[in-house]
């Protein structure tokens, strides 16, 4: 018996379609992407990113169109005046003119403060208080520089005595050194009557050497050996007048 060993002859595929090619498994034919194919799909892939987008966007865009604005807290009530001020009915405030002019023209005021506040220096503190503490300021003349103060326990001539354009300032030094301060502003009111009012205010500076006494007594306490410095608030009235 004869076997023909000779190799069976080569087949000859026909060219791949356009847009096709073919797979050696088989020789069956595969599918592959058109031309252009990967760009088309890549777009697609965007617009549907964006449209997500858009759509999750909105109902926070909404909210933010809708919401409503933030309240404002009303306004703080107003401070109530000070019960040193005077305020009666009837009363019109003055002209910073006007009230040169009176206090120019003024020869005695009686002066109430109602308002206190001490700072003892040695133990560190303030003090507030609101005992009422007045005095008398007469024979006025700011030209010459000349006032005499009277308290409940003694009277003093002023060293100083002048009209400037914050009011009349009174500058008196008592025995011992002690320097009080004593400003009539020239801001107040005046009542139908007549009766002028003028805001005031009081400083004292004190500081009593070991030993000091007044009036035959040697002072002790808070206000002995150790500076202290008191502030008043009030009014003044002018009972006396050119």
């Amino acid at each position: 018996m004869l076997i023909d060993v000779r190799p069976s002859p080569t087949r000859v595929l026909p060219p791949p379609t356009p847009g096709h090619e073919l797979s050696t498994t088989n020789d069956r034919p595969k599918v592959g992407p058109a031309p252009g194919y990967a760009l088309v799909m890549r777009l697609v892939a965007i617009a549907a990113l964006s449209s997500f987008a858009l759509a999750c966007s909105a109902p926070a865009t909404i909210a933010m169109a809708t919401k409503e604005p933030a309240s404002v807290p009303p306004p703080a009530p107003p401070i109530p005046p000070s019960p040193s001020i005077p305020s009666p009915a009837g009363e019109s405030s003055l002209s910073y003119e006007g009230a040169r002019r009176i206090l120019g023209a003024v020869k005695a005021l009686r002066c109430t403060f109602n308002e206190a506040s001490r700072f003892d220096f040695e133990g560190g503190r303030r003090i507030p208080g609101d005992e009422s503490f007045s005095i008398t300021i007469d024979a006025i003349d700011s030209v010459h520089g000349r006032a005499r103060i009277i308290t409940s326990n003694v009277a003093a001539n002023a060293q100083l005595v002048a009209l400037n354009p914050g009011g009349l300032q009174i500058l008196e030094e008592a025995t011992g050194g002690n320097v009080f301060l004593t400003t009539v502003y020239a801001v107040g009111m005046q009542a139908k009557s007549g009766e002028t009012t003028f805001f005031a205010a009081r400083s004292s500076h004190l500081v009593l050497p070991p030993g000091a006494s007044i009036g035959g007594k040697e002072v002790t306490g808070l206000f002995a050996r150790r500076p202290l410095a008191v502030s008043l608030t009030g009014a003044c009235v002018a009972i006396a007048a050119d």
